[in-house]
């Protein structure tokens, strides 16, 4: 890992992957790191992981060795990173767990030499950092620098472990994480999709276009799941307005993308018509019967808009119901196995096993305290309801 006096500048990833200078300095940035470790959040996070077997370094930044990595896609637009004075190497800094987690997650998978029908259960605090706009931030919730507490499972399928029962697991451990806190059962909605069914259907249009459309579609799922009726219809409008740039109406694609855009759900006819998809519709909607009976109290959704597109299996948001008031995106996750298998090739210098298996989920601690707060206090502040309306 790269020394603070390594680095001469920041920078953050733009829409193109270009590297665009910011205000911020090196040492103020490193600065945030230490206040962010200290802050009493923290400690809700070190009580979620202090039993488990492996831990996650309390990783800030992570190395790559030069800038093609951003101009891959492989950074999320507005991550901060570093870079030294020769202008070839650079270091991340976490935008959100995830990249950090598969880096070290794989690095421990390799080096444990996993073996088939094992599994490895890992997890860490994250201090996060991006490049937000001021009129995006809201302390308490939408914050330029927080913590995130994650939890990841890598592993090796075989017959008596299959994947079905890693994201049984999973799931069973993002429910049981909350109650820890003690946030009771029945405030818990969790939301559960299959992106890949919609990615699947949009295969054949660019990158950029694709993408665009799947994270306008999760748009109207966080509207939905804050009840805001007039921002899901502007929502509806404007993603089927871009999507008529790339497809015809009358197109069998365009209806099907249509019609579970305004219904929420996916139409038994027309998803029968995408390869593969009626098969992992099946699959979802028998993951979501199990959680109801291992979790009754919760509220488990198949949710067909929810459109995590850095997940190639299941993917989860969980909202936090309260009587008062609705938090929404508290935390969520899912299985990224293409992208823990990318990540071991460029590590490894070769194919990662057919059968490793990886995911994991996340939560803002920041959120989770204000929704603690709230709770406890039915009467919230000023800044909370700020947060909660911003959440």
């Amino acid at each position: 890992m790269k020394q603070e006096g390594c680095l001469t500048r920041i920078l953050a990833v733009g829409k193109k992957g270009e590297l665009v200078p910011v205000g911020a300095s090196v040492e103020e940035t490193f600065n945030i790191e230490r206040q962010l470790l200290v802050k009493r959040h923290a400690a809700l996070g070190v009580s979620a992981i202090r039993e488990l077997p492996h831990r996650l370094p309390w990783a800030f930044s992570y190395e790559y060795n030069d800038l093609t990595a951003a101009h891959q896609g492989r950074l999320e637009e507005g991550t901060l990173v570093g870079q030294d004075a020769s202008g070839t190497n650079v270091v991340a800094f976490s935008q959100s767990s995830l990249d950090a987690a598969i880096l070290h997650g794989v690095r421990i998978a390799r080096t444990t030499e996993l073996a088939s029908g094992h599994s490895l259960m890992l997890g860490g605090i994250q201090p996060c950092l991006r490049n937000e706009r001021l009129d995006q931030i809201v302390e308490g919730w939408r914050e330029s620098h927080f913590l995130q507490a994650n939890l990841e499972i890598a592993a090796r399928t075989s017959g008596s472990l299959s994947e079905f029962s890693l994201q049984k697991t999973l799931l069973a451990a993002t429910a049981s994480f909350f109650e820890g806190t003690g946030i009771p059962q029945q405030c818990l909605r969790i939301r559960v999709n299959v992106p890949r069914i919609v990615s699947t259907v949009l295969a054949d249009l660019p990158d950029d276009e694709r993408c665009e459309i799947l994270d306008l579609v999760d748009d109207l799922s966080l509207q939905r799941s804050r009840g805001d009726r007039e921002a899901m219809a502007d929502g509806f409008t404007h993603m089927l307005a871009a999507f008529r740039r790339f497809e015809e109406p009358a197109t069998p694609r365009y209806q099907f993308v249509e019609n579970f855009v305004r219904t929420g759900r996916y139409h038994p006819q027309l998803i029968r018509q995408v390869p593969g998809a009626w098969e992992l519709l099946g699959a979802l909607t028998e993951l979501v019967h199990h959680m109801k009976r291992a979790f009754p109290n919760a509220t488990w959704i198949a949710d067909a808009l929810s459109m995590r597109r850095q997940y190639d299996g299941i993917a989860w948001q969980i909202d936090i119901v309260h009587p008062t008031r609705t938090f929404s995106e508290v935390g969520g996750g899912g299985i990224y196995t293409s992208r823990a298998k990318e990540q071991w090739a460029r590590d490894a210098g070769y194919s990662a096993p057919s059968n490793f298996v990886m995911g994991g989920f996340a939560i803002g601690l920041s959120r989770l305290q204000t929704v603690l707060n709230v709770i406890s206090h039915p009467r919230p502040t000023t800044t909370e309801r700020g947060a909660v309306a911003a959440g």
